[in-house]
């Protein structure tokens, strides 16, 4: 009996492989970068990032690959994510250098998921901090805005700066910590110039701004200026040509769990 029990365990082991592994697509063909299933993304903007991380696998062969699904198959975000990039060889297999941007924008409140999976060769420069940190600070407020093409391009710009050491995590994260504190100065700012409108309102006072307005007209430019997403990291979508891509496909990458995610 003591002979069949590696055999049997080698069985269970590929059973529990196999069931990890079944309810994530099968690689694209032909291979993209940019995998939307269920038209979240505009077209225009697909076309754009397919173009956009074709030329950043090029120049760099780090690899990030975008992929939208209506349904995670009962798996959890970062194992979902960790397994596309197992199973589709995302990153070069001798860097490890791959990234996987797991969206699920179907369901309620909260049932909405997004997740960074990280390869090892990117987790040095990439940790799972930094990655949540992408999560809330560059997604999570543009897509409960429903500005998904936004959310989507903020965290990609700023990924791709890390992966190619345009700054370091640690620039990043100061960077983000000072923009929080920029938006609760103006937050404060707003709140004071309400209590003290209001007063004057109260004593029959003239209200700064427009006639019959009930938004002090200082408080309505910063509203305007510094709250509408005015964080956005460098880049964008136009920093590339028009065309048709040319994905030359994935390179085996390994990953081991590295990453972060988030709700909305």
């Amino acid at each position: 009996m003591k002979k069949y029990i590696p055999i049997i365990i080698l069985q269970f082991v590929c059973l529990g492989l196999f069931a990890q592994t079944a309810g994530v697509p099968e690689c694209p063909k032909p291979m993209r970068l940019v995998n939307d299933q269920i038209g979240f993304l505009s077209d225009e903007y697909k076309n754009a990032l397919e173009q956009k991380l074709d030329r950043f696998s090029d120049s760099t062969s780090n690899q990030i690959v975008v992929l939208v699904v209506a349904d995670l198959n009962g798996m959890e975000p970062s194992e979902y994510a960790l397994e596309v990039g197992r199973k589709w060889g995302v990153g070069q297999k001798k860097f490890n250098n791959g990234i996987v941007f797991l969206i699920k924008p179907t369901g309620g409140q909260g049932e909405r998921k997004t997740y960074i999976a990280v390869g090892y060769g990117l987790e040095g420069i990439i940790p799972d901090a930094t990655a949540k940190h992408i999560i809330d600070n560059e997604v999570l407020p543009e897509f409960k805005q429903r500005q998904f093409d936004r959310g989507v391009d903020r965290a990609i710009t700023v990924l791709m700066a890390l992966a190619k050491k345009e700054y370091s995590f640690k620039t990043y994260e100061k960077k983000a910590q000072e923009g929080s504190y920029v938006a609760l100065f103006i937050v404060l700012g707003i709140i004071v110039l309400f209590v003290f409108a209001g007063t004057r309102r109260s004593s029959n006072a003239t209200t700064i701004g427009s006639t019959g307005s009930n938004l002090p007209f200082f408080a309505a430019m910063m509203m305007m200026g510094g709250m509408g997403g005015g964080r956005r990291s460098g880049g964008g979508w136009d920093d590339f040509s028009s065309g048709s891509g040319g994905f030359d496909g994935f390179g085996g990458g390994s990953f081991g769990g590295g990453g972060a995610g988030g709700s909305w």
